[in-house]
Parts: C-alpha cells; structure tokens; sequence
C-alpha cells in the first residue's frame, strides 16, 4: 500500500481543494519534498493564475527593454528604481516600469557540468544558439532579463539584446587570492566563516576589478550590479570565529579591538555583542565595494550580493546594506508561497526594493536524481508549472518586489557531474524544454503588469 501511494504521489497531482483564502481564488495541493533526503511529500496549497476569476487577461504594449511602455517615468538612459503609490519598481533606459524577470545561467552551455557535446549535436554555433534561445524565452515565454551568470555578450553578437546583470564576486575573489577559501557546492567557502573585510589589501582589490566595469558603464542594456553571492553573514557567533583567526591577523585584530572597546572578555560575549560586530563587518563589506564600484561605474544599479540563508533572515544585514546598496537581492528558497509579511518587512529594514535572485522546483520525473539544491521536488513538469505559477503571482502582490530570476536555464547534469544531477533547468541537458513549467511561465509572464495592476487593484 505505501509503495502504490508513493509510485501514485510521483505521477499525480491531488485533487482540487477550495481555499478559505478568499471567495474568488479557488486553491489546490501540489505535493512537494522540502529536499531531498527527505522521505514524505508534503501537501502544499498553490494558487493558479485560473484561480483568479475576476482578473481579465491584457495586452499591454512593451518597450525594446520587456518595460511596460504604456506608462511612462522620467527616462534617464539607465536603469533606475524608484516608488511611488503602487510601491517599488525597476524603470527602464526610456522611462518604462519594468519588471525583471529573468532566468540564471543562460548561457551556451554550462562549462562546470560541460554540456558541449549536446550543445554541438544541437546547435551549428553559439549565434544560432542565442538567436533560438532568444525566441523561446524573450519572444514564446516573455521573460525579459538574464539573470546572474548569463551569457549577454552572445546574445549581443546574434544582435538579440536582453538586459543583463552582471556579477563580480568581489569579497570571494580577494578571499581566493589570499588563499582563505575551500570548495563549497552553491557559492564560495570561506575558512572558519570569517570574511576578509577588515584586510587592509581588500578595498584595492576591489578597486582593482571593478576597473573592468568602464567597458559597461555608458551600455543601457545593463540593469546592475551584484557584488557577490551568497556570503555568509551569520551573526552567530561571528565574533570568536574572527578570534580563531591568526592572532597577527588584521580579522583578529578587529575583533579583538572591538572586545577592548566594550570592556569584556571573550566568555562574556552575548548574541547581541556578536549583532553589532556583524554590523561592522557588514560596513566595511558593503561600503567597501559600493565606492569602488560607483568610482568606475556612476551609471547602473548596485544590485547587492545575493542574501541567502540565515543571513537573509537577520535584521542587521538590511539595515546595513541599505545604506549601500539600490536593490537588496535574495536568493529565496524553503518557501512554497512568499511570505507578504516576511518580504515587506525586510523591504522597511533597508528601505530598498527586493528581487528575488534565485528560486526553482525540481521534477521527480526527469530521471535525475535531484540530489543537489534548495528548491523543492514536486512529481511532475506540470507541478514545476503550478509552482512557478504560485510562487509569482505571491511575488506580483507585493509592492516591494521588483522581479524574480528563476534558477536557472539549463540543468544541472553532464560529463563532470559525479552522478550528481538536479531538475532546475527550462531544458535538459539535450536542450529539450520541459513543456509543463514553460507553458505556466508563458501563462505569468505575458500577464505579469496585467497582474500587477489586478493586485494593486484588489488591495486598495
């Protein structure tokens, strides 16, 4: 009996419920596994774009960026945030509202996993690769941003341009450099959780990438900037992991000169000692990489560094990095629905707008083996589907929200893989789009400023 309810969960979707939510959206449970050591699925109430009775589809006319042309803000030639009555929003270079939505990792193929073998079996070049994938998802799907880690430079050689971020792992590329890091799955390790910022060589490392960023500085199609991604803010504890450090060191030093200030010892340090030296390592970060980048690009966003984990949940990294940054950016998993709350407050912390960075569902019938990643496992494309589908009409309620990258274009899974494979992509490891989430991401994405003014609408 339990193998039949399982073999039942991994091909089916629960039947509809109705959802004492309100009296127009109808509710029903998309079965989920939180990761995937888990061994029960869970029930989950999702909300599809059907489910709104009372909203009725429209076209609205787009500018050459994906912004909504039939509105118009002051035009600037960059990209710009600003906020008025219906909360927060990106503009686009010729004053059109925008909404970011994106997709990471778009690029030829993936040179971790390598792809290139079917890649080469797929495509006769990168520009056809870019022209093709730049109908499916500019053009079919309606997505109008490349997330972190895209390729924009061949989508610009195919003479198919997309807004584009870019990102410069400034902290984790000094950290590598001084030999601080280890290999870690999803973002850089750093030695005892101990970030560098208090290194008297790191504001000339930074000062020193972010000379690169004067060959984009005056490009219209670039949204912005993210500094890192991922870093590990955690307050716990933060000040006796900076003591472990090499008493010579300039990280002890910090510590220690902040322990000398407060007349304690380190067995009388308390949680809100270690808060407020978190507080300064997160200035000495966020300032240090805000001046070196505005020195040598005045023009385009500081999109933050991709707030993850415990770190997105802790007060003091918005409040901080409020001052420095144009949008706080999070990479937002373990939850099925967006917390309102949880998202406005963490918008009034830094009085910033958010994107949401990272976010996926992985399908149990891909046949991988979905080892790998935050995102969810749900039994069926279709159900990856009705995630996207619940997921962004969560995130078009909110006025603080001004996009979402989904993680990400292709797979996970290839020659370098380990047997490790996961199901994020929009298409496999042969370029074959998964139909079930693409005809939901199709559904939101052609509706996402029709959407936006339903919300506004029904929140008033």
């Amino acid at each position: 009996m339990k193998s039949l309810f399982l073999s039942i969960s991994l091909l089916w979707v629960v039947m509809s419920l109705f959802s004492h939510a309100d009296e127009t959206a109808k509710r029903f449970v998309v079965l989920g596994k939180g990761n995937h050591m888990a061994k029960n699925w869970t029930e989950n109430d999702t909300t599809l774009l059907e489910h709104l009775s009372d909203f009725k589809p429209a076209s609205v006319k787009r500018s050459i960026y994906g912004g909504r042309a039939d509105r118009k803000e002051r035009a600037t030639g960059f990209f710009y945030t600003r906020k008025n009555d219906d909360g927060w929003m990106f503009v686009d270079p010729e004053g059109s509202p925008y909404l970011s939505i994106g997709v990471c990792s778009t690029a030829p193929h993936d040179e971790v996993a390598d792809h290139s073998p079917s890649f080469a079996k797929t495509f006769a070049s990168k520009t056809e690769w870019a022209q093709k994938t730049h109908a499916q998802l500019v053009d079919r799907l309606e997505f109008n941003s490349l997330g972190c880690w895209s390729d924009a430079q061949v989508f610009r050689q195919a003479k198919t341009e997309v807004p584009y971020v870019l990102t410069w792992n400034l902290l984790a590329s000094y950290a590598r450099k001084q030999k601080m890091t280890y290999k870690k799955y999803g973002h850089t390790g750093f030695q005892g959780d101990v970030l560098p910022v208090f290194e008297s060589g790191f504001a000339q490392h930074c000062d020193d990438v972010c000379q690169k960023m004067a060959q984009t500085k005056d490009d219209p199609w670039l949204i912005g900037h993210f500094s890192d991604n991922e870093l590990p803010f955690a307050s716990k504890d933060v000040l006796k992991r900076f003591l472990k450090t090499p008493a010579k060191g300039e990280s002890h030093a910090a510590a220690a000169r902040f322990l000398e200030k407060k007349g304690i010892k380190e067995d009388a340090i308390k949680s809100e000692h270690d808060t407020e030296f978190m507080a300064l390592v997160l200035q000495a970060y966020y300032k240090t990489v805000h001046d070196a980048m505005r020195k040598h690009d005045p023009n385009h966003l500081i999109l933050g560094s991709r707030l993850h984990g415990r770190a997105s949940s802790q007060k003091i990294c918005y409040e901080v990095s409020g001052h420095y940054v144009d949008v706080v950016s999070i990479n937002y998993y373990h939850r099925w629905t967006p917390g309102q709350e949880e998202l406005n407050e963490r918008a009034r912390w830094a009085k910033k707008p958010i994107l949401i960075t990272e976010w996926y569902a992985k399908g149990a019938d891909s046949g991988l083996n979905n080892i790998k990643g935050a995102g969810f496992t749900v039994p069926t494309q279709k159900d990856r589907g009705h995630f996207y589908e619940n997921f962004t009409l969560g995130l078009l309620q909110n006025k603080n929200v001004v996009g979402w990258h989904w993680f990400r274009y292709i797979d996970d899974g290839g020659l370098k893989t380990k047997g490790q494979s996961s199901n994020k992509g929009i298409v496999n490891i042969e370029y074959q789009e998964y139909r079930g989430l693409a005809e939901s991401m199709k559904a939101i994405n052609s509706q996402a400023y029709a959407l936006s003014d339903y919300f506004r609408r029904t929140q008033q």
